[in-house]
Parts: structure tokens; sequence; C-alpha cells
């Protein structure tokens, strides 16, 4: 059996950049209609830029940064055309972001090996459809975390096959990015110096399982090459519709946005235990006047901080004339996916030129902002204490 993932690193920029030229050398960050950074240019990455940040914090961060609206039709138009190649092959397909997705290939090939010519030939069809700026890096394999972790290495226009045998060895040098772990988790990795899949899959279970839960006790099987997670055709299954009801009428924004915080993080947190994330939200209101109103709420890339989904929701109120008094809300997660990686992992094998290509960069950062940057070091890698198995050095 063998799954098939296609993934392009930075497909919403990429759509665009061929048709404005003036973007070259630049950097730049495309804004939705909130004003909220939905992709940005190698150059505004490298100076701090993400995904999700508001115009003014991504302007703090890089001062010449270009602020761009962004173009969604052409980018619906080119993440269609994607997903109606991969759709055409009449197997299961499960799309996780624009420009990427899963392709189960189990009943048409037994192992990655013998799926290698069906692989190729439906890159030669992605590059057709998309053109050579926009064609996917392929990764195959028996599970979907080490398809991903393949087509995350390996360069657009390429296939990298892993099979079973060579999985272990494949992934134990990767980075800890590759995971489809929360930002937060990501960072105290980093911090901790647990810097590849080998060093994650090394610890206890049980101190995994104590710190990050049950999304850590999954991450960690995926880091050892486990994956039965099945290709979901449908997309992944989302919480049920979440209601909020206000016993005297709301007329505060503020107020009505905690309260559906509140109610929203206890499902936020059982997909974040499932490695997912939330890709969009339904928001309908009910006015005291008996009015009602509906919000689609879509995500750059998935989400599970509260934070986030409460400052969308935040400004879904702020944007809507309230008729009368707030009574009611019902938020329903319409779209989840598996978190993606990180960013710092597009390198072709995990070499001394690999660690080079994530060092230039931060070094680069570390002459504009000196004596600001750290990276641990592990010491003592039995120490009964997590945080003492680690130094830091500048």
């Amino acid at each position: 059996m063998a799954i098939l993932y296609c993934h392009h690193a930075n497909f919403v920029f990429d759509a665009l950049h061929p048709t404005h030229p003036e973007w070259d050398d630049h950097p730049v960050a495309l804004l939705n209609d909130d004003g909220i950074v939905q992709a940005c240019s190698p150059q505004a990455i490298e100076s701090g830029v993400l995904h999700e940040m508001r115009a003014r914090q991504a302007r703090a961060r890089c001062p010449d940064l270009r602020l761009v609206p962004l173009d969604a039709a052409r980018i619906e138009e080119l993440h269609h055309a994607f997903r109606s190649v991969l759709l055409a092959t009449g197997l299961p397909v499960e799309i996780t972001a624009p420009g990427s997705g899963y392709c189960d290939l189990r009943s048409v090939a037994r192992s990655p090996r013998d799926a290698q010519p069906i692989c190729a030939d439906l890159g030669r069809q992605l590059r057709s459809a998309l053109g050579d700026a926009l064609t996917p890096a392929l990764g195959c394999d028996h599970g979907k975390f080490t398809a991903r972790a393949a087509a995350h290495i390996t360069r657009p226009g390429r296939l990298r096959v892993v099979d079973l045998p060579d999985e272990a060895a494949f992934l134990a040098p990767l980075s800890t990015a590759l995971l489809p772990l929360p930002p937060l988790v990501l960072n105290q990795l980093r911090w901790l110096g647990i810097a590849t899949l080998a060093d994650f899959a090394r610890l206890p279970q049980s101190a995994v399982v104590q710190r990050w839960g049950e999304a850590g006790r999954m991450a960690q099987q995926l880091a050892l090459g486990r994956d039965p997670r099945p290709v979901q055709a449908a997309g992944a299954a989302s919480p049920e519709p979440v209601r909020t009801d206000f016993e005297t009428p709301c007329e505060n924004v503020a107020q009505a946005a905690a309260s559906v915080r509140r109610d929203l993080e206890p499902h936020l947190a059982a997909l974040a235990a499932q490695l997912l994330g939330c890709r969009a939200l339904t928001l309908q209101l009910e006015f005291l006047n008996h009015r009602t109103r509906t919000h689609e709420i879509a995500f750059a890339a998935p989400v599970v901080a509260a934070a986030s989904v409460s400052a969308a929701v935040t400004h879904a109120l702020w944007s809507t004339p309230w008729p009368a008094p707030l009574i009611s809300t019902r938020t329903t997660i319409s779209a989840a996916a598996e978190m993606p990686a990180g960013q710092l992992t597009l390198f072709d094998e995990p070499t001394d030129d690999a660690t080079t290509a994530i060092d230039e960069p931060a070094q680069r950062l570390a002459r504009k902002h000196p004596g600001v940057f750290f990276h641990a070091q592990l010491v003592e890698p039995t120490h009964p204490v997590v945080e003492r198995r680690i130094e830091w050095k500048s």
C-alpha cells in the first residue's frame, strides 16, 4: 500500500509572483480583506514575518515590507486546478492546504516502489496544469507523515519514495519542525535542544505524555514512522457546533468574543490532541429582534490557539452592524486539517548543506539584532529534569 503527498511550500505567494516582477528581491506580504498576512516572500520570512500576523505587526518586524492585497480569486482558480488533477485519479484525496494534499494509492499499488510510475505521471499532470512555478514536490510512503516529510525535503518537481525498511533511517535526522504540532510545542522542543525526530523518539513516552498530552504521544509515534491515519476523502472530522447563549442580551463585542472563545477552547483542544487545527469557522449570530447574521472565517493555515480564533471572531463581530442586542451565537468549525510543518525544512537531505541553509538566514538576523539569539545544546540527555538537559549558547 502507498500514500502520496503533494506539497508546494509557498503556493499562495508563488501563484501571484509571476505577474508581479516588481516583487523580486523585496520583502512582500499578501493581506486578506481583514489585513491579516496570508503569505509572504522569502525575504519577508527571513525578517520574521509570519502567517496570521496583522499588517502592523508585520511592518514592525520588517519596516521596508510591501503590503499587497491578496488576489483570492486567482488563488482559488489555481488551487481548483491542483485539486482537479488529484480528484481526476478517482482515488481518495485529502486536501490539507492550497497546493498541498494526500492521495491514497493503496488500491492501485502494493508498495511505494510499485507506486513510483503512478506518482511520476501525476507529477507531470500537475506540472502541465499549474506551470513550472507551482509544480509541487512529491513524497510517497506507507504512512501519511513519512510521505509528507519526504515531500517537504524534496525539491519542487521531484519525487522522493521511502519504503518500509528505510523509514527509520530516513526520519531519524530530520527536523522536529516537520511534526504536525502547534507552534508553541515546536518552540518548546527547540528550546529543550530536541532538534531531530530521533531525539524526540528517544524521549520516555511517559514524559512526553505528561508534558504534551495525547498530541505528544501521537507525534512521537509519527517520529518513529508509525502512522495508521487514513487519507480522509471528506476532510478531517470537525467537532459539533458550539452554541453560546447570553442570559442578558449582549451589546458588547469584547464580551461576546470572550464568551465564544471560552466555549470553543475545549473543541480546539480536542482538535489539537488529534494533531489538527481549525481551517475555517462559520459564525451565526442571533439578535433580540430575531434577525440573524452569518460569517465565514477562513485561516491561512490551521490554528489551535484560542487567541487567534478569538481575534478573528472579534473582527467579524466588529464588522457586523448589530440590528439589536445579541442573544446567542452558533460557531461551527467547518474545516479542520493537520497542522502545517515548519518552514525551515526545505532542503534535499539533512547534511551539512542543510545546516547552512538554516544558519545563513539566522546569522543575517543575528547581525541585525546582535546579542539576542541563542541556541540550545544537548549536554545531559538522560537528566531527570527536562530543562537541565540543555545549555544555552550564543
